[in-house]
């Protein structure tokens, strides 16, 4: 992160944005999205990066996810935006599209595509070129998030196949009526409903784009992976839709086992230092994060599963 930081102020030079600057110091402001695990690892590097160069003074400001795209476009339609930019990987080809962001030097994309993975890396790329540079991969499959305590006070092991997971989840969850108080395993929020219906049918063997590279779930494969998953809503009960529906709104399914009201949820390992910094909670005391058991270990197939591209950071091209 910090080779990052470095790597983007030197951008802002070489495209000589609009900074504001007096004869003591550069400003360079910097927006992201709120999240406070995030932030406070921003502002910790700010002050370290801030420290080693006293003629720059980085402006940060962080915004709600839910108002952050929309706050961003308001900005490069007019003035008051920021030079720096934290970007979602899905918001990259709209903004690129629209000159919004400056090309990333050649010196640096050499260093990028020898570090990041190429689906990753694709979001910022156009005919070529990138702008910008990702900060992370979001894998949103693969790992639990789990209650330690829930587990021990239960006096039940961590689960180490799929089978025992659904086991675990319906030996553990309380319903009353349409109202969970327990919930077994949360999976049903956005993120973790889309990639592991997608994970179910690469690991049953089919695809989920057709030869022209567009999206078909008109597959057997695709309609057995989603019966599956209401399955373990509407027969099993091990949760319900509740999350799914609130989006991104709080409480999501992390912040329920945070919360002691839910024992395992399948969710990307940001949520670690969520518990952490949020909650005030403990890994490995607290809470683990275990391995997500593939869904048919014997298939015989690859156990393939789905990433998301993640946040970057951007400079801005408009001056």
């Amino acid at each position: 992160m910090k080779k990052l930081l470095s790597m983007l102020l030197a951008v802002l030079m070489v495209c000589g944005l609009g900074l504001s600057a007096s004869a003591e110091q550069t400003v360079v402001k910097f927006w992201s999205h709120i999240n406070g695990a995030w932030n406070a690892s921003y502002e910790g590097l700010i002050a370290e990066f801030e420290a080693a160069n006293p003629d720059i003074k980085i402006e940060y400001t962080p915004f709600p996810y839910e108002e952050f795209e929309a706050k961003m476009q308001t900005a490069f339609i007019g003035d008051g935006g920021a030079d720096v930019y934290e970007v979602w990987g899905g918001w990259m080809l709209d903004f690129i599209d629209n000159g919004a962001l400056s090309e990333t030097p050649e010196a640096f994309v050499a260093e990028l595509r020898g570090d990041v993975f190429a689906p990753v890396l694709g979001t910022l790329e156009k005919d070529g070129k990138i702008y910008g540079a990702p900060i992370e991969t979001n894998v949103e499959y693969g790992g639990m998030l789990v209650n330690k305590k829930l587990f021990e006070e239960a006096g039940i092991a961590y689960p180490t196949t799929w089978a025992e997971v659904l086991d675990i989840a319906k030996q553990v969850a309380v319903r009353d009526g349409e109202i969970m108080e327990m919930r077994g395993l949360e999976f049903a929020g956005l993120d973790a409903l889309l990639n592991n219906f997608l994970a179910m049918i690469l690991q049953k063997g089919g695809r989920y784009t057709d030869d022209a590279g567009m999206l078909d779930f008109n597959t057997p494969e695709a309609a057995e992976a989603m019966a599956e998953l209401v399955s373990y809503i509407q027969d099993d009960h091990i949760t319900n839709v509740d999350v799914c529906f609130a989006g991104s709104l709080d409480p999501e399914g992390h912040d329920l086992v945070f919360l002691d009201e839910c024992f395992m949820n399948i969710r990307g390992p940001w949520v670690i230092s969520g518990g952490e910094e949020d909650y005030g909670l403990e890994l490995g005391v607290d809470f683990d994060y275990i391995a997500q058991p593939a869904f048919y270990p014997d298939s015989g197939i690859p156990q393939l599963f789905t990433a998301e591209t993640g946040w970057s950071l951007c400079v801005s091209a408009i001056t």
